[in-house]
Parts: C-alpha cells; structure tokens; sequence
C-alpha cells in the first residue's frame, strides 16, 4: 500500500549543522508535509532551505503522559543520598553531550559542597573519557555513571533538577519529560532552550560553555532556596497536553 500523504519529521538543527544541503533538498521537496518539533527548529529549517517554507509546520514530541507519571512513581532502582542537592541527567555517552567539559566546569564546586550530587544515565562512546574525567577530577563520590536505565522517570521526578549541558541540541524530549514531572531544568542555551524553558516557571539557562556552566552552577550552590523554589513554581504548573492524532489529521 502506497501513502498518499508523506511527511519529514525534522529532529535536528538544519542551519547550524553542517550537512549537504543540496543532496537533502529533493528529498524533502517530495514529502507533502514537513515537520519539525520546536517552532526554533522550524525556523532554522525554513532558513536553509527557504524554497520548503510554505510546507513546512511544527509540533512538539507526542509524549504518553499519563504513562510517563506512573513510572515515575516505581521505586528508583538506585537511592539517592539523603537530605542531598541532586542534578540528574538522562543522555547518550557522547561529545556533543558535553559531560566532560560540565564535569570540568562543577568539580570545584562539588568539593566545596560535599552534599551535592550529578546522577549521570545512559551509556556511549565516551563513557571511558567520562569515567577518566571524573577521576582526574576528583569528584568520583559525587558526580556517579549509573548506566542505561529501564526506567529513568523516577530519577527524574525526585531530584532537585534535571541537567541538560550538551554543545547542540534541537528540542531535547527531556525537557518535555522534565516539565510533565514537574521538574526543574538546568541548561546550557541550545536552539529551543528559550522556547522550551523559562526562568519564571522555574528552569535556568546559562550560557554554552564551560564557564557559563560553572557559574549558573555556582549561583545555585551558593542559593538554594532557588532550587527550591523552581521545584514549588514547576508543581503549581499544568503541562499543556498535546493530541498528535489530531494535529495529523488537521496535515491532511
């Protein structure tokens, strides 16, 4: 059976990527619809390739809330300390991640803060350079590589924020994730960071690099409340629901 309607679904940052524009372009002429999954990488699509602007569209990833929450309730397959600062982050082992320039930037702030915590799962290429990072920092007690993980949620739900530092990202699924468990972000500014967090409901951008890291970071070792108070304002907001089958329906 042949579509009669065919539609791209755009994950990446196309103006800042650098990939064969011209060898892509035919591809995506072809498709009746093209999708990308923040408004900021619908605009840096339509400005590599401008000629594809009428069709092109975005929506946010679908997420299956309800099942989401309830796995976020399960037990954490690993405790964090008691009575700690815990940042977690759920992520690919690799360079554009940007683990190893985060654990340069923090290690001397976790030292003057022993009850500071960065729980870092998943796997990848880099896992090694991480683990040799960490070590070469001294931070091996704090800053812990727990794997790849059946279920992230509940991590997610109960630290004091999830942390997003990578070189590049479009429109990272965690910060959707982050926002249906009701917690805070800390992020370095990528495309759709400022599309898809907010200071005021509770997340906190920095700049992309390593001092911009290490001094977002420090603010919040040196005032917590902040962190306390982003977990308060993040309860009191409703993630907005999102119905891919009738954003669909409405392409065609």
């Amino acid at each position: 059976m042949i579509a009669n309607k065919k539609a791209a679904w755009i994950h990446y940052d196309a103006d800042s990527l650098d990939l064969d524009s011209s060898y892509n372009e035919p591809f995506y002429a072809a498709m009746d619809h093209i999708v990308a999954v923040s408004k900021s990488v619908m605009e840096s699509f339509r400005h590599r390739f401008p000629a594809l602007k009428k069709k092109t569209s975005f929506c946010y990833n679908y997420l299956d809330c309800t099942s989401l929450s309830a796995q976020s309730e399960l037990p954490q397959a690993i405790e964090f300390e008691q009575n700690a600062i815990v940042f977690f982050s759920a992520c690919r082992l690799t360079q554009e991640k940007g683990i190893s320039r985060a654990i340069r930037a923090i290690a001397p702030i976790l030292k003057r803060n022993q009850d500071i915590f960065w729980y870092i799962a998943g796997d990848g290429i880099e896992k090694e350079n991480i683990l040799q990072c960490i070590a070469d920092n001294g931070v091996q007690q704090q800053i812990k590589i727990i794997g790849n993980q059946e279920n992230p949620y509940s991590f997610m739900r109960n630290a004091n924020a999830v942390m997003n530092v990578s070189f590049h990202e479009a429109a990272p699924m965690v910060f959707l994730e982050a926002a249906v468990l009701q917690t805070p972000v800390f992020a370095t500014q990528t495309l759709s960071a400022e599309e898809m967090l907010h200071d005021c409901n509770g997340d906190f951008i920095c700049e992309n690099s390593e001092e911009g890291i290490r001094s977002k970071f420090e603010f919040l070792a040196r005032n917590r409340k902040y962190l306390e108070e982003a977990k308060i304002k993040k309860k009191s907001i409703k993630p907005s629901g999102f119905d891919l089958l009738v954003f669909i329906k409405e392409l065609l």
